[in-house]
């Protein structure tokens, strides 16, 4: 089925069968829904350490991130309070865009939550709107900023496949349904690929990113241990605008898997400060 293809109510039902088939840590996304109404921050917790294990290893490594995490979610609940009761098939996106931008800006600000544990932390504080994306799930519809924009017209093009169908299931909300079509269809397929394939040590940078190589390169020819780099030097190297999410987000220049951060982890530098919209301090692996 192509991106833009509208899904019918029979091939979600059987894409949610498979994902149950498939998904052996579904349970786990039970136990967050007993107790998030008490508990949303260590509901929160439960989903990212299941399914944003890459990105929670990293927020774990410091309790502060716990606090950051906590004090988002609580500087985001009036704004969840201004979508409650909205569901995903009929809100009218366009009306509340401010909001969902916000809500998932913050979140995603929050160093081992970022882009894919926003999403999950918006769907647990309310399943009947927000729709959980993960990396395969991006890229597969062609989302590479993972910004609140994108996150945005994710949604729009997931209320647009799902217009015509009439979602009646009391146990599992559309907006979960969704993310389980994604699962079964996206994430879990690439996953079992990436399993059976050898993956080399260094992975090549798409060509959708090859504009960062030029950082790669001046990184490896660096004698130096620490490299302090203004916006304007890294610009200079590349030769081209850093995107927006590198002037607005922290979590844009985290040490995660994305395209453009391997840049500097393929020749063993990592980001260990950033100042941002004005500079980013690499420092050499030991």
């Amino acid at each position: 089925m192509s991106e833009n293809e509208k899904l019918d109510y029979e091939t979600l039902k059987k894409a949610c069968k498979e994902y149950e088939n498939q998904e052996g840590r579904a349970s786990f996304y039970d136990v967050a829904l007993e107790i998030v109404n008490d508990h949303p921050l260590q509901a929160s917790i439960i989903l990212l350490a299941v399914w944003n294990i890459n990105r929670f290893r990293f927020m774990a490594s410091d309790s502060k991130n716990l606090v950051d995490l906590k004090k988002a979610i609580t500087e985001c609940k009036p704004l969840f309070e201004r979508v409650k009761g909205k569901d995903f098939r009929g809100a009218k996106l366009p009306e509340i865009r401010d909001v969902v931008e916000k809500i998932y800006s913050k979140l995603s600000g929050v160093y081992g939550v970022e882009y894919t544990g926003a999403s999950k932390v918006m769907h647990l504080l309310n399943r009947d709107l927000f729709v959980m994306w993960d990396r395969d799930t991006r890229e597969k519809y062609g989302f590479d900023v993972a910004d609140g924009d994108d996150y945005f017209n994710f949604l729009k093009l997931m209320q647009e496949k799902v217009k015509n169908i009439e979602w009646n299931d009391p146990n599992k909300t559309l907006a979960k349904a969704i993310d389980e079509y994604n699962q079964a269809t996206i994430t879990i397929p690439r996953m079992q690929e990436r399993r059976i394939k050898k993956k080399s040590e260094v992975q090549p940078i798409p060509k959708s990113r090859n504009k960062y190589q030029k950082l790669e390169e001046y990184l490896r020819n660096s004698s130096k241990q620490i490299e302090n780099l203004t916006y304007e030097d890294i610009e200079r190297i590349i030769g081209t605008k850093l995107p927006s999410s590198a002037y607005k987000y922290r979590a844009w220049w985290s040490n995660s898997g994305q395209p453009h951060a391997r840049t500097w982890s393929n020749v063993s530098w990592k980001v260990s400060s950033v100042n941002i919209s004005k500079s980013v301090t690499f420092t050499k692996k030991f």
